[in-house]
């Protein structure tokens, strides 16, 4: 996807490294909508957005296939109220992040997005700034025209990590790669530590990772074939219904480990076929040649499959073949 900005230092679009991969991002991206109020322009015809779902993103550069380094993103979908659209499509979005009016990304139909106009939903590649670990985080803006011209802005606030309290400053950053004073920003989630693995070990591919931030509510894996075709995603290590980070409760059929006496806390992972979603109808679970870790917050929603930030590793290729039982 071709890239576009406003700023002199790239503000930069990027689709998902693959389709499948990307889509589940944006289907969860739907479980953790705002609430804000939108406004909407006099126009032709009136169109209001509904709300904007959001997931901001910590992504290892060599995870994209693309030459961007950056690897801090905002992911965003919009819905705007279906029974507004009509015959209409979506022309342009322009998003701003931040208190300045010059900082934006125009975004337009040529293939920047894509729009559904039965359910409303236009689905946004991830942004960024040039090369750089950091994004815009406080006050973001997202202004729609129609293909007749109307308009509709919808503006949010976020909050810090787990949604308690508002943000420090308006950057987030992350952590394995920033440099920089941090006066004023937050730490998005970090990127897993694998300490071992991941390694087939009969049937099981195990794996150790090392978590050193309280604010890591859950995590899980996609998995690829050896030709970079995704196949499917593993069950979440830990049980979504519990609010305490203090205490959190593993998935056994998932983690066969848990270790909290000392910091980081270890987690020892051991994924069979039964805690497998297998999405190809080419590949199964014996095909998987490599993973990508995924880490994110969620404690603020309770007993949901919800979040607000989320990390990932670059693929990690499995060592070992698979042995069946």
């Amino acid at each position: 996807m071709k890239q576009k900005w406003n700023r002199s230092e790239g503000w930069g679009i990027v689709a998902a490294r693959r389709a499948v991969a990307g889509l589940l991002g944006v289907v969860l991206l739907a479980l953790v909508a705002g609430c804000d109020q939108a406004t909407s322009d006099s126009g032709p015809a009136a169109i209001e957005v509904e709300y904007v779902a959001w997931i901001f993103e910590n992504i290892d550069p060599n995870y994209w296939s693309t030459t961007t380094d950056a690897s801090a993103f905002g992911n965003f979908t919009i819905y705007l109220k279906t029974d507004q659209i009509g015959d209409r499509t979506v022309d342009s979005v322009k998003v701003g992040a931040g208190s300045l009016a010059d900082d934006y990304w125009t975004l337009d139909s040529s293939g920047d997005f894509d729009f559904d106009a039965s359910t409303g939903r236009i689905d946004l590649p991830y942004l960024y700034i040039g090369s750089r670990p950091d994004v815009l985080y406080l006050n973001w803006r997202f202004t729609v025209t129609m293909s007749d011209g109307a308009e509709a802005t919808y503006e949010h606030q976020y909050k810090s990590l787990n949604g308690a309290t508002p943000p420090i400053g308006n950057m987030v950053y992350s952590p394995e790669e920033y440099g920089g004073s941090t006066t004023g920003m937050d730490a998005m989630i970090p990127v897993a530590t694998v300490t071992a693995g991941p390694t087939w070990n009969g049937a099981a591919i195990e794996a150790t990772l090392s978590l050193s931030d309280a604010d890591i509510a859950n995590g899980w894996a996609w998995c690829y074939a050896a030709d970079g075709t995704y196949i499917g995603n593993t069950v979440a290590a830990f049980d979504w219904s519990v609010t305490d980070k203090d205490n959190p409760v593993p998935n056994n059929a998932i983690v066969t480990n848990y270790d909290t006496s000392s910091s980081p806390v270890t987690v020892d992972l051991s994924i069979t076929v039964d805690d497998f979603t297998d999405d190809s109808a080419t590949y199964d679970f014996a095909d998987i040649a490599s993973v990508v870790i995924l880490l994110t917050d969620g404690y603020q929603y309770t007993g949901q499959f919800d979040y607000d930030f989320r990390s990932r590793t670059d693929q990690l290729t499995v060592s070992g073949t698979y042995a069946a039982p």
